[in-house]
């Protein structure tokens, strides 16, 4: 895009987004559909609401149950046990892994040994026994 483009779409997207407030009148109806649905779900106890306003429905409201204030501390305090026992079990999978990795580099470095022991013992005609 060239920069003309560019400032053309910047100003047009500032445009866009601007904040409007809301006037007073859907300020209004917004509370009485919150009213409405508050006292429906009072009386009923259903968590899904569809609200009438007017005679016209308001759309679905969803009402979300009321936890104490310990349920939420718990909450928090299983997350915390779960995120520190996934990087426990991490930590340990990767020294797990460090420590295959520095055994198969150890007998490697053995076998070779071995090989070019052997190999000298043959130069100088030790005969070993192969089991």
């Amino acid at each position: 895009m060239s920069e003309e483009n560019m400032d053309a779409f910047e100003r047009s997207l500032k445009r866009a987004l601007k904040r409007v407030d809301a006037g007073a009148e859907i300020r209004a109806r917004f509370l009485a559909i919150a009213a409405d649905a508050e006292q429906q779900h009072r009386q009923t106890g259903q968590r899904w609401m569809t609200p009438q306003n007017g005679g016209k429905s308001a759309g679905r409201l969803f009402f979300l149950p009321k936890f104490p204030m310990w349920a939420t501390g718990a909450i928090a305090a299983v997350l915390l046990v779960g995120v520190f026992s996934v990087e426990q079990v991490r930590e340990k999978h990767e020294r797990v892994m460090s420590a295959d990795r520095n055994f198969a580099v150890s007998q490697e470095i053995t076998e070779q040994a071995l090989e070019h022991t052997r190999a000298q013992l043959q130069h100088a005609g030790v005969a070993l026994d192969e089991d």
